[in-house]
């Protein structure tokens, strides 16, 4: 009876179709995955971070009165979180990234940074603080709890409900100028994505 079966030539160019197939298609699942989580994440992050703050002023009086400077030491700006943010989050771990700069980490697998002003918030979706490319690695947002201190200029930053929300400063309301910015600087991409419901435009400048 004559055996059938594959030759090593047959076998090894199979393998090597099956090669340059998953070479052309796994970065794409790859990408594709990765743009999936930073959209989760951001949406998540707002959301989280925005009920945890209403739930700390119900402890801590209104937010307006905590402060806007976190110091210049690493426990300084620790004793800021432990008291306002962190009992307020189902996880956080407070990291000391150097001398006197923190990092608080949350049970995303995303992570918070800030300086000593506490205005200025970045996200990072994957916590890759050391490549910290903005609009790709790094998502700004605007810690904004005395709203009075905006004048009419500036009244696209106001959002009654919430406590933090994408850095919109300069902006003129247009998503021209949204896309504009978060290509030349990066700083409107959380802006970008939110105005599009919390998913990354097509033609977005960063690629995941």
């Amino acid at each position: 009876m004559k055996k059938i079966g594959f030759t090593l030539a047959e076998v090894l160019i199979t393998l090597g179709v099956i090669g340059i197939v998953a070479a052309m298609t796994i970065p794409t699942l790859i990408q594709s995955y990765k743009k999936k989580v930073v959209e989760t994440r951001l949406v998540n992050f707002y959301s989280t971070i925005n009920q945890a703050l209403r739930l700390s002023e119900v402890d801590n009086g209104n937010s307006s009165t905590w402060g806007t400077f976190l110091g210049n030491t690493f426990d300084e700006k620790k004793e800021w979180f432990e008291k306002y943010l962190c009992p307020y989050l189902k996880y956080c771990e407070i990291k000391r990234l150097n001398q006197s700069e923190l990092t608080l980490y949350m049970y995303d697998g995303g992570c918070i940074y800030m300086s000593s002003n506490l205005s200025d918030w970045q996200y990072f979706p994957f916590c890759d603080i050391k490549s910290n490319i903005k609009g790709k690695d790094a998502f700004y947002f605007f810690y904004s709890p005395n709203r009075s201190a905006y004048n009419e200029k500036n009244v696209s930053y106001i959002n009654k409900n919430t406590i933090v929300e994408p850095y919109k400063y300069g902006w003129d309301g247009s998503i021209e100028k949204a896309k504009e910015d978060c290509k030349s600087r990066g700083a409107f991409c959380t802006l970008l994505i939110q105005s599009n419901g919390w998913k990354i435009p097509e033609d977005y400048p960063f690629k995941f």
